[in-house]
């Protein structure tokens, strides 16, 4: 029960979008807003799978697979991305996000269900889980600073407007 609480909101609460306009770049394929855009889009759409696995009736490998695979090709759709006007940081914040994510679901998730998954569950498989998850939080909290850190100076230098999603 607690994994379902405690790893899905904070995932969608980091997540910037941009408002306003910015001018297309000669020869670019993506203005700064669409760049971004892109980008914040790919990570909330992962992150929103995240969270239906997580609010979901059961754990299942096979869901979990899914997700991974999922998570897997969002990653790559950011990776092909080439970077803005030079500047990769934004993109390459984003990449060490999805391989969190990735991570998540390769490592930890596979714990909880292995722990989560038995008939017989201890009070020390609950003091377990709930280590896991504080982890999990404490690790997803640093990576959403960072990216929040790289999309800030990324709008700095762009000249956009962020503003917070609270959806």
């Amino acid at each position: 029960m607690v994994l379902r609480s405690a790893t899905a909101p904070s995932l969608l609460t980091f997540l910037l979008l941009l408002v306003g306009v910015s001018a297309c770049r000669q020869g670019e394929s993506f203005t700064a807003v669409a760049y971004n855009d892109r980008i914040v889009a790919e990570l909330d759409r992962a992150s929103r799978r995240i969270a239906v696995y997580y609010t979901g009736p059961e754990y299942d490998l096979a869901q979990l697979e899914a997700l991974q695979n999922y998570l897997l090709a969002a990653r790559d759709r950011i990776a092909a991305m080439p970077p803005y006007d030079g500047d990769s940081s934004l993109r390459d914040e984003a990449l060490n996000v999805m391989n969190f994510y990735v991570r998540l679901c390769r490592e930890q998730s596979r714990s909880l269900i292995s722990l989560t998954g038995d008939e017989y569950y201890t009070i020390q498989d609950s003091l377990l889980v709930r280590r896991i998850v504080a982890s999990i939080l404490v690790e997803e909290n640093r990576y959403n600073a960072k990216l929040k850190e790289k999309q800030e100076a990324f709008a700095r230098k762009y000249g956009l407007l962020l503003v917070q999603n609270n959806y």
